[in-house]
């Protein structure tokens, strides 16, 4: 029997180091107290939020072309939303007053990394580096505070978002996605982000500031969203900056008293 219960114990243990290494599944979790009773805490980026009823942030890649930018940013300032954008390390350098007008605009800044690659492969110290460097290049460009970060593409196993938050990072990624890269049209994201599948209460919502097709429905995409009652908020306002754990969905839970929840940070 003790041989039987050995045997079952080292093959769960080596199941899961399999899958820590083959899918970046989070072993990094820990059991916390959440108003008296257990919770699951995963390592795992923020793909909504909850508790935060008709609201959602709008989100926008920035790491290829910057022909699009403009329009956006006005758009923005026009509809006074405020919005957070991911730059990585290359395009910063690439196009430095565009991310001087993001900062300029008011609008949240957050990095990505040096290039728009999978980062799961970096060792922690790798990754830390990594961040730093391209977290200290965007500071010195747009004068902005920074403690966003964007895994290229939403990949982060537990390893990274670890790395990152030993720099003073909150990983971000998204739990609706524009799919604008597709090129379907305007209407295609329109409907795509206000539909059944589209926002809900809390989302994090992705579109990429080179997408021909977001900056030609951004206007009508911000007034719809509106018209169902929802209210477009910075990153900041919609996430907990303290007092919160996420599930394994990415969901970020407050643990503190529900008459508190919603109050902004």
């Amino acid at each position: 029997m003790k041989s039987h219960a050995l045997g079952v114990f080292l093959f769960g243990l080596a199941t899961a180091a399999s899958l820590t290494l083959l899918y970046g599944v989070d072993l990094g979790r820990s059991w916390i107290e959440v108003s008296g009773s257990t919770a699951r805490e995963y390592q795992v980026p923020i793909r909504r939020v909850q508790g935060r009823e008709k609201q959602a942030v709008l989100t926008f890649d920035a790491v290829r072309e910057s022909k699009n930018l403009e329009k956006i940013l006005g758009i923005l300032e026009q509809e006074q939303v405020r919005a957070a954008f991911f730059v990585t390390g290359d395009w910063a350098e690439q196009y430095p007053e565009e991310v001087r007008k993001i900062a300029a605009s008011g609008q949240d800044l957050g990095i990505s990394g040096r290039v728009w690659r999978d980062m799961r492969g970096l060792s922690g110290a790798e990754a830390r580096e990594e961040l730093k460097e391209v977290r200290e290049q965007a500071e010195d460009v747009s004068g902005q505070e920074i403690s966003l970060f964007r895994p290229p593409e939403g990949r982060a196993g537990y390893r990274l978002v670890e790395s990152a938050r030993d720099c003073g990072l909150i990983t971000v990624a998204w739990d609706v996605d524009s799919l604008d890269w597709k090129e379907y049209g305007a209407d295609f994201v329109v409907e795509r982000l206000t539909g059944s599948q589209g926002i809900r209460d809390g989302s994090i919502v992705l579109c990429r500031a080179d997408a021909k097709d977001t900056a030609e429905a951004l206007e009508d995409l911000i007034r719809e969203i509106r018209g169902q009652g929802y209210e477009l908020v910075g990153m900041w306002e919609l996430l907990y900056r303290e007092d919160f754990y996420i599930d394994q969905q990415g969901t970020q839970i407050s643990w503190a008293p529900e008459e508190e929840q919603g109050k902004k940070p």
